[in-house]
């Protein structure tokens, strides 16, 4: 790794610049993702059974304790439990949308890594071309072999590590983002199934209402 930075030139240590950074944003996300538990399965069904016995101050207070990005969405739709099926769900289509940012925060960095790190291999190997066709030409136009595979190793070096360092970043873009759009995935499928349980427990109270006065 060290022959190689050295042989590569700057080019090569503003590529492993770019790896630090990849690195970096790559782990805060596998830490997110690792910290963040839904848990949505228990949470809604403790609330299901509050909502059950009209027990809507327990529900929310509930909803409230939970942590993480299902405790945000299900409490923000239980504090307008009140309202009816549509408006309840443009809440809840808000509410999800507002996790999305802090979801997806840096995979967008990620994925300009990916992009940068070949482009600086081929700037790399641009400017060492450029110094081969130069020191042609200081040495009156004659070079020998050795040193002509040097310049081009010294060149090729920056793609290898620009094409390596974007293969391995992107493998784990594809991967956080499939994790980020598992996570939304269910968040949408929480709020809309609190959404129903609540317009269920309401018409349950009606029905139940309308047979005894009947």
């Amino acid at each position: 790794m060290k022959e190689l930075l050295q042989l590569g030139g700057p080019v090569t240590w503003i590529q492993a610049g770019l790896m630090f950074c990849a690195i970096i944003l790559i782990f805060e996300r596998l830490i997110f993702f690792q910290t963040t538990r839904l848990r949505e399965a228990n949470l809604l069904k403790g609330l299901g059974n509050h909502l059950r016995k009209q027990a809507y101050i327990e529900a929310i207070h509930e909803s409230g304790e939970a942590s993480g990005p299902v405790g945000r969405v299900l409490h923000t739709i239980m504090t307008r439990h009140q309202l009816d099926r549509i408006d309840l769900r443009g809440v809840a289509e808000d509410a999800v949308g507002l996790e999305i940012p802090k979801i997806e925060n840096n995979l967008r960095g990620i994925l300009t890594l990916v992009y940068l790190a070949p482009l600086s291999g081929m700037l790399g190997t641009v400017l060492g071309m450029m110094d081969v066709f130069l020191g042609v030409n200081g040495d009156g136009g004659f070079i020998t072999q050795a040193k002509l595979a040097q310049g081009l190793f010294e060149s090729l070096a920056t793609t290898v590590f620009g094409l390596a360092i974007a293969t391995g970043v992107y493998i784990c873009y594809m991967y956080l983002s499939a994790r980020a759009t598992a996570m939304v995935n269910r968040l949408n499928a929480a709020s809309i199934s609190l959404v129903n349980i609540i317009i269920d427990s309401r018409e349950g109270i009606s029905s139940s209402t309308d047979t005894t006065t009947d």
